[in-house]
């Protein structure tokens, strides 16, 4: 096989793993209602990352022993606790940390609206810092797809913004937060050549959930909750959500970016809102409307079209 074919294969795999990683992402919004109506959103995500952590541990601990019973040499899963792993996973403090919990506080001063309308920045940010500081070559055509494809997740999600001065902090703590998610993407994708996406993914969500905990005992830890009273099925939900949340989607997106630039990986990002409205319309039986159709379409459409281009391996 010869090296380009090898790259091309590689490229469709990491494509494949992004699209399953943003539906991860989309469809955990609707899973993560229902549990919403009985636990508070920072105490639903320590509940999740909690999930996750575990979850992400034991497959790592399964792929070490599957490693060893068949005598092939653990490379990259034995030196785990080093200095250089443990700045790998410092990166989950950025993300799930800083930015959950500035998404979190700042979603409490402002509108989901203007919330939605700051988060759908990303794919640019990431794009910018990839050129910088990856020494990415971004064309004007990809930016150009990247700027369709936001006006797509525009008419998909609908979006009323309202600027107010009491709005404005919260504004900035969710563009901060955006920017953190960002950053993340940026050390992620330096992580991934020196360490396995799977490990990677465990120690940077253990990070984040230390944090998260912190916070949480900041924040919530007076409402007392009682989580002897929540029901089984929103436990079952809040361990599910969990897994597809952060496992599934953060690994996912760990293994694409081996194959992917940062810049193009940040695109599939937009496909998020399409699940997210599938999801709502067939599980929660939410309307469907034509602008959104309009709107899926222009976004399916400028991903499929970043898909083929061809210059520096995007």
């Amino acid at each position: 096989m010869s090296v380009s074919s090898a790259k091309d294969i590689l490229k469709r795999k990491s494509i494949a793993f992004m699209v399953l990683s943003a539906g991860c992402w989309g469809l955990e919004t609707v899973m993560s209602k229902g549990a919403l109506e009985q636990l508070l959103p920072l105490t639903l995500l320590n509940l999740q990352l909690i999930a996750s952590v575990v979850f992400l541990w034991i497959m790592v601990a399964l792929g070490y022993f599957h490693r060893s019973f068949r005598g092939s040499k653990v490379l990259r899963f034995k030196p785990l606790l080093t200095w250089k792993t443990m700045a790998y996973a410092l990166s989950g403090l950025l993300e799930p940390g800083f930015a959950y919990t500035l998404g979190h506080i700042g979603l409490t001063m402002t509108t989901a609206s203007n919330a939605t309308l700051i988060s759908t920045a990303e794919p640019v940010i990431i794009t910018g810092l990839a050129a910088l500081l990856l020494k990415e070559r971004v064309g004007i055509l990809l930016l150009m797809l990247s700027m369709t494809a936001i006006a797509g997740v525009f008419l998909t999600i609908g979006f009323a913004p309202q600027l107010s001065r009491d709005s404005l902090i919260g504004d900035s703590l969710i563009a901060l937060g955006t920017c953190c998610a960002a950053f993340y993407v940026i050390s992620s994708h330096r992580g991934v050549k020196g360490l396995d996406p799977l490990p990677l993914a465990a120690m940077q969500q253990s990070a984040g959930l230390a944090w998260i905990v912190l916070m949480w005992l900041v924040l919530e830890r007076s409402e007392n909750i009682q989580l002897a009273s929540v029901s089984p099925t929103v436990w079952g939900l809040v361990i599910a959500s969990g897994i597809i949340q952060f496992s599934l989607a953060f690994w996912l997106y760990l293994i694409a970016l081996q194959g992917i630039s940062a810049s193009l990986a940040a695109q599939f990002l937009t496909l998020i809102p399409i699940f997210g409205v599938c999801g709502a319309y067939v599980f929660l039986g939410e309307r469907l409307t034509i602008i959104q159709g309009l709107g899926m379409f222009l976004i399916i459409s400028a991903v499929y079209a970043m898909t083929r281009l061809k210059a520096t391996g995007q």
